[in-house]
């Protein structure tokens, strides 16, 4: 009726997620988080970061993510975006030091060398608050690979090689093969851990250290308390590590350490990752499961050379099952002949039962 909406014209309504970084483009790197955060369509993503705007005396060009030196006062900042002959610019963290307006101290950039510049006025550390609404999912992702067998994708990535999922359909090419991410650590022995521990509280992405090892890049939640470390939760895997090795945390990260003993935690688990930017033609996405695996289809195969296709061995064995006596093993699909048999891989094979089944 007249002042209704057709309730046939109202989209559907679908759950969403509000994340919360704490860093400038904290957002590029939410699915690195541990534990895999099942980033969809409509998500939010609030990002809280501290800026210093640098108003200059003269203009100047530089590169977003190149460091900014102050002659003098050492102050540091990290270029916010790409700016051509302006008179701001904008920095963002890691900071260190304190820039200051004195004519002076000039700016040196990483990239672009000395700007002769300074700052006429400096304003900030300032909180900035930057929204985003995640439109799509089927951008990028990455791919858990078993980590028993050694892969080399130097040629793939070089060449941008599209690679393609033999169950899934889903084409892509590769970025980066990342291996010895850090997924999990030994919490159910080594918690609570360490002791002589000063000054209790919750300290977020703690870098971790190695006792043994040389993974890089790890992190982890860490909570103190009663002198000892009660909690380590992992939120970003690193690379290189591997289940063999030890890790640890530096005191100055955890609030310091009087004495006692240097906390340690075994790595149980890593895994190996294939980052990929999906072919937007295909449309698909690798969609594999520990259970529901997928594949990625090799057009350059190893060929196996067959010496002598016209010879031929008759062996006799008991096709009856290994449980009774026989040579079959039905749950492994294997035949045991009991001595060696003398086949090579790709020897064609003809079996006869001769009846006996």
């Amino acid at each position: 009726s007249q002042g209704q909406i057709n309730p046939d014209l109202i989209p559907p309504q679908g759950n969403f997620t509000s994340y919360a970084v704490n860093e400038f483009e904290g957002r590029l790197e939410l699915h690195n988080d541990i534990p895999v955060k099942d980033l969809r369509p409509g998500d939010i993503i609030i990002e809280t970061y501290d800026e210093v705007t640098l108003t200059l005396d003269s203009a100047v060009s530089v590169v977003k993510g190149e460091t900014i030196t102050q002659a003098n006062s050492g102050a540091t900042g990290i270029v916010k975006a790409t700016t051509t002959s302006s008179n701001s610019i904008k920095l963002v963290a890691p900071f260190s030091g304190t820039f200051t307006d004195n004519v002076a101290d000039t700016l040196t950039g990483s990239t672009t060398g000395a700007l002769s510049t300074y700052p006429s006025v400096v304003a900030g550390p300032n909180e900035v608050k930057d929204n985003y609404f995640l439109t799509t999912s089927r951008t990028s992702q990455y791919l858990v690979l078993d980590e028993g067998t050694s892969y080399d994708f130097t040629d793939i990535i070089s060449n941008e090689t599209l690679i393609q999922g033999a169950v899934s359909g889903a084409v892509a090419t590769v970025d980066e093969y990342r291996t010895g991410v850090l997924t999990a650590v030994d919490v159910v022995n080594d918690i609570p851990g360490g002791s002589g521990y000063t000054t209790p509280g919750t300290y977020t992405n703690v870098t971790v250290t190695n006792v043994s090892g040389s993974g890089t890049g790890a992190k982890a939640d860490v909570i103190v308390s009663g002198g000892q470390i009660t909690s380590f939760d992992i939120t970003r895997g690193g690379s290189g590590y591997t289940e063999s090795d030890v890790l640890s945390v530096a005191d100055g990260t955890v609030g310091g350490r009087s004495g006692g003993t240097a906390f340690e935690i075994n790595v149980t688990d890593i895994e190996n990752r294939l980052y990929v930017t999906l072919n937007q033609d295909a449309g698909l996405e690798f969609n594999a499961t520990s259970i529901n695996l997928d594949y990625i289809i090799d057009d350059n195969v190893s060929p196996i050379t067959i010496a002598n296709q016209a010879a031929t061995s008759n062996i006799s064995f008991d096709a009856t099952s290994s449980g009774v006596g026989g040579a079959v093993d039905v749950s492994a699909d294997t035949i045991d002949f009991g001595t060696a048999h003398g086949f090579e891989n790709g020897d064609a094979v003809e079996y006869d039962s001769n009846s006996n089944i």
